[in-house]
């Protein structure tokens, strides 16, 4: 299949892409995915980041609830960050 796009709609594609990590190929065919509707109840969710930026802020979605494990290693991994950096600001 060829998807003829605009140059500035290109160019965006590989800026978004490129912000997550993916290639511009797996990031396109990740939004198409989530626009089109489930083929059956076997379907497993796209793969890939379920880690999206919008508005400047990285938000979860998969279209649905974020299990309680993610969120647990997610706010752990930030307050061991955020010590890290307090921790080596103290004075010696």
């Amino acid at each position: 299949m060829t998807v003829h796009l605009r140059p500035e709609t290109q160019a965006r594609l590989a800026a978004e892409a490129a912000a997550l990590g993916m290639s511009v190929d797996a990031y396109l065919e990740a939004l198409v995915e989530k626009q089109l509707p489930p083929t059956g109840p076997e379907q497993e969710p796209v793969t890939g980041s379920q880690f999206q930026k919008e508005h400047g802020v990285w938000v979860y979605r998969t279209g649905e609830p974020m299990p309680l494990a993610l969120a647990d290693e997610t706010l752990d991994a930030l307050r061991r960050e955020h010590e890290a950096g307090l921790i080596g600001n103290i004075p010696k």
